[in-house]
């Protein structure tokens, strides 16, 4: 299955049938990417979650409570500048709609 926002050094979780991916760095440009997606195991559905304000990559996701942290990283592909920041994002309720579905296109299955 293909990821349809390809990063590198992203960061991931798992939580509540999804798989949550965000920040990372790729080829097509120079700033890191700051996108949060989720793959909905149970639908095959991607969702679009709340961007992170900071770009990063290089970096990790901690889960506290009902929210998920991330700290440092680097702003730019290939390690600099570092980044000393924090960001938390709150976790949507379980059953909640929260965040956007997209289908996933069949090239990306």
């Amino acid at each position: 299955m293909k990821i349809p926002i390809q990063t590198a050094g992203n960061s991931a979780f798992s939580w509540n049938g999804k798989i949550i991916i965000g920040g990372g760095e790729s080829d097509r440009q120079l700033k890191v990417h700051h996108e949060v997606i989720a793959f909905n195991t149970d639908s095959n559905t991607w969702n679009n979650w709340p961007n992170l304000n900071t770009g990063r990559h290089g970096t990790g996701f901690a889960r506290v409570a009902n929210y998920i942290y991330t700290a440092s990283g680097c702003g730019n592909r290939g390690g600099t500048p570092e980044l000393v920041s924090i960001e938390r994002l709150k976790l949507p309720e379980h059953h909640s709609n929260t965040y956007l579905k997209v289908r996933i296109p069949q090239q990306f299955l």
